[in-house]
């Protein structure tokens, strides 16, 4: 039995590793069971499939976030308890930094799954309840969607900050700030927001770079269309029923046509979301031409991301699907998507970047804001307060102002 439990813990412990190693994407059985030395079949006595195998890792960084807020004591006033008192929201910063610090694989783990709860759709203050954190009626009793938004706006930001600090950390990049000025510079940007005090966009401007930033699709280029037909299929057929027969019966191509094309289906999907990413890119880059400061750019990269998501926002369900199939979709060299050299335009209009990025760092921040809140409405019951509220202005003034100025 002990022999068990051992065995048990280290296919867990390897399985966070990975999630290292590899964080854009899932882990694949038979990756797992080479590194734990074992065959995959033996993994199946200590767990009954994989999803059994992700709901126990789940747990494991839910129990350590319980630990954390039970230490601190974060839910026992109303919510002002904690978003009016910035040494408060410090201490809670510092405290998830060292927490995911401590345990890298949990990082990537959160990166792939989009959720530290144990089960789906469960909700965070549920899980953290049942693990014995005590929340107050008062808080409990506060239901308004900009609660929603600053827990997910600082949730998600820390997300991405830490993986972008543990990419460069890989990378051997010397110039990184220490553990505490990091902490330190994350605080602030979520406590006080990026524009520090300055004006907001006034309602003329809004609506003008409103509709600059309206996304058309009239003249795709033609090489997406093997990725229209993929969509497609997937929209009308879901996950189990996406076969390159239907594929092919969309493009009115026989199957061994298509395989003129692409080697199997995995390619065929690496390949088309590779393309769309590009085309994700192009909008970007055409859209934030139009932004002559730092507050305008914020506002154009939330306005035209969620402007192409909903209207081809089948994307983030297939680049979910591939992650979670082992796919790397980030096989791309840097000049098909135009890091490199797209965003040289803003540094020529003296748009300075606050602490914290660089012109690359800051579109990849607001779009991960985006795209990870577009998913999270598209597979929770949240649904509804998508069609109610404008998100990408609750993130701008989240982004422009910070919590501290969000009550």
């Amino acid at each position: 039995m002990a022999q068990k439990r051992n065995t048990r813990q280290i296919i867990l412990s390897e399985a966070f590793n990975l999630c290292y190693e590899s964080p854009k994407s899932i882990f694949s059985l038979s990756e797992l069971a080479e590194r734990v030395g074992i065959s995959k079949t033996a993994i199946f006595r200590h767990f009954k499939n994989k999803d059994a195998l992700l709901f126990e890792m789940g747990s494991l960084i839910a129990d350590g976030l319980a630990e954390i807020m039970r230490k601190g004591d974060y839910f026992r006033e109303a919510e002002t308890h904690l978003t009016e008192n910035y040494e408060r929201f410090s201490d809670l910063i510092n405290s998830l930094v060292k927490f995911f610090q401590g345990n890298k694989g949990y990082l990537g783990f959160a990166l792939n799954t989009r959720t530290f709860m144990p089960s789906p759709g469960q909700s965070l203050l549920k899980g953290l309840m049942e693990r014995g954190v005590y929340i107050s009626p008062e808080f409990l009793a506060n239901k308004t969607p900009q609660r929603f938004f600053r827990v997910f706006f600082c949730g998600e930001s820390l997300i991405y900050f830490l993986s972008r600090r543990d990419c460069l950390t890989q990378a051997g990049i010397s110039e990184i700030d220490s553990e505490e000025e990091f902490i330190k510079e994350i605080t602030d940007l979520l406590w006080k927001g990026i524009a520090r005090g300055k004006p907001q966009l006034d309602s003329k401007r809004i609506a003008e770079l409103d509709k600059l930033c309206e996304v058309s699709f009239k003249n795709k280029p033609e090489d997406t269309r093997f990725f229209t037909a993929f969509a497609e299929t997937f929209q009308e057929n879901g996950f189990d029923g996406l076969t390159v027969e239907r594929i092919s019966d969309k493009l009115n191509l026989a199957k061994s046509s298509l395989y003129a094309f692409f080697e199997n289906k995995e390619e065929f999907v690496q390949k088309m979301l590779v393309e769309e990413f590009s085309m994700i890119m192009k909008v970007i880059v055409e859209k934030t031409m139009y932004a002559e400061t730092l507050e305008e750019l914020a506002y154009v990269l939330l306005r035209c991301e969620k402007n192409y998501l909903e209207k081809r926002h089948f994307v983030l369900m297939i680049h979910y699907w591939a992650t979670q199939k082992g796919l790397n979709t980030y096989r791309f060299k840097d000049d098909q998507i135009g890091y490199n050299d797209r965003f040289e335009y803003l540094k020529k209009k003296s748009i300075q970047m606050p602490e914290l990025f660089n012109y690359q760092s800051f579109v990849g921040w607001e779009s991960s804001l985006v795209g990870a809140l577009k998913f999270f409405f598209d597979m929770t019951p949240l649904k509804e307060l998508e069609r109610i509220i404008d998100y990408a202005q609750e993130l701008y003034k989240l982004i422009i102002n910070g919590i501290e100025n969000q009550n």
